[in-house]
């Protein structure tokens, strides 16, 4: 894929400095960027070794001025630059439908495209919102309830009784819901 610095400039709502018609094909961190590739530039140190490097182009904050290669400056460069990324790194299709070896409970509420992986556990009385995203190995207790558009990542452990809201993305190997680390002296 190709596109113009002006139609990334129109996608991050980011103004234009110098040549808008050059053309990028990719993204990159800014010790690596090549020719034909945007990178992201926001504190002097970055600034720098932005001006230095083979980019074509540069996302950076508004009044960044004088700067010797076309740039798109923004209110908020990193939020610019995760919109350009996905642009040319869009995530992945995800498998959808529930694995044949997903253990379900009694009284488990499911919405619509929710989707499950290899050896996820849901305990009695989960309730799973709409487009909920269970990846492999993960373990739901008793009266787990996932807001809609949750993602979660394998091996995820949440117990007992925990409400997660809409749109949270929970990563490998964390576990929810377990005992904290307060001490009691009891008499």
């Amino acid at each position: 894929m190709e596109k113009s610095l002006r139609e990334l400039a129109e996608l991050v709502e980011g103004r234009i400095e110098r040549d808008g018609s050059v053309k990028v094909k990719g993204v990159a961190k800014v010790e690596e960027a090549k020719k034909g590739e945007i990178t992201l530039a926001i504190s002097e140190k970055f600034l720098h070794k932005a001006r230095q490097s083979q980019a074509s182009a540069v996302i950076v904050p508004l009044g960044v001025k004088d700067f010797s290669k076309p740039v798109i400056q923004v209110k908020n460069p990193r939020l610019a630059f995760a919109q350009v990324l996905e642009l040319f790194a869009p995530q992945p299709p995800r498998p959808s439908g529930i694995h044949s070896t997903v253990l379900i409970g009694v009284n488990v509420e499911m919405g619509e495209d929710v989707t499950m992986g290899p050896y996820t556990v849901l305990s009695d009385g989960v309730k799973l919102a709409d487009n909920v995203y269970i990846s492999s190995e993960v373990y739901l207790g008793n009266n787990v309830r996932i807001g809609k558009g949750s993602f979660i990542h394998p091996r995820v452990t949440i117990l007992d009784n925990t409400i997660v809201g809409e749109k949270v993305i929970i990563h490998s190997g964390t576990v929810i819901g377990s005992d904290g680390f307060v001490h009691l002296l009891m008499k």
